[in-house]
């Protein structure tokens, strides 16, 4: 009985040590998480089609000097507390003008009294800068810090935004750095369109309507979708060109439908088999003539 107790008592021990040694990640993976000093936070901004998402634990400055004292000049800060800070972005951006690749990175800081350097570091998940480490560094900007008002918690804020830029704004204490984030947002939606949306594609909603004779006019209006979002694609435009004047002759738009196969002859030449590729179109061509009259 006695053996029992004292193995019971070390094992409650044993556990207690787990327990108490767990970071924060552990602890939420069982689905609890004991309340923290500096609480995690979360802001996002959108701009265009460009999603940004900066995550970091908030520090209170209770009456400390921070920025020179708490956080010294000439050393790297995590640009929060516990973990550090990270800033997502997902596509590519230019942070003050400088590019920086869609991803998610560290964010750290490197203070001084005149001049702010702000690093995005390629390593994301690190517990503060203990293991930072300048040559995963992706990009480095420097800006000047500016007074503020006293805030107590760290925050981080986006008070300006439009579909082309944003600003982020670091507030601690009676300090306060800024830096701009922009994304070429037509590039951006051209990409984006072309992700979900293609010539090939287009092709083929046209190439139904005008199989099934259900909406000519519609499948007009995909095939012209096809032909503008072609970036040169040769085979594809002898098909897309052909295609077009059926749809054009099935709509007894004769002319029209003979001048779209005509622009079609010449790009034969360019197929993988130009002398198949050109005895199609002059068939077609042929036929709209002898429909024509």
């Amino acid at each position: 009985m006695k053996h029992r107790t004292i193995w019971l008592q070390l094992c409650l021990t044993l556990c207690a040590q787990v327990l108490l040694t767990a970071s924060a990640d552990a602890q939420s993976q069982f689905g609890w998480v004991m309340p923290l000093d500096s609480p995690a936070a979360t802001v996002a901004q959108t701009i265009g089609v460009t999603d940004i998402t900066v995550k970091y634990h908030r520090p209170l400055a209770k009456g400390r000097k921070v920025f020179g004292g708490l956080e010294p000049y000439g050393k790297v800060w995590r640009a929060g507390a516990n973990d550090a800070t990270t800033i997502a972005f997902s596509t590519d951006v230019k942070i003050e003008g400088q590019p920086l690749p869609a991803g998610t990175y560290a964010l750290f800081m490197l203070p001084t009294e005149t001049e702010w350097t702000i690093i995005f570091n390629k390593t994301a998940k690190q517990w503060g800068a203990f293991n930072y480490k300048e040559a995963d560094d992706a990009l480095r900007i420097k800006v000047t810090p500016t007074a503020g008002e006293h805030q107590e918690v760290l925050q981080y804020s986006f008070p300006t935004a439009s579909n082309e830029a944003t600003q982020l704004v670091m507030h601690w204490d009676k300090l306060k750095v800024a830096f701009t984030i922009s994304a070429d947002l037509p590039a951006l939606t051209k990409a984006k369109a072309r992700k979900v949306f293609n010539e090939t594609e287009a092709w083929w909603a046209a190439n139904y309507y005008f199989r099934t004779k259900t909406d000519l006019e519609e499948g007009l209006r995909w095939i012209n979708a096809s032909l503008a979002l072609n970036a040169g694609n040769t085979n594809l435009l002898v098909s897309a060109y052909s295609l077009k004047a059926r749809i054009l002759g099935e709509m007894k738009r004769y002319d029209e439908a003979l001048q779209t196969a005509e622009l079609a002859l010449p790009l034969t030449a360019k197929s993988p088999n130009p002398a198949a590729a050109k005895a199609s179109v002059e068939k077609l061509i042929a036929e709209l003539k002898k429909l024509k009259g």
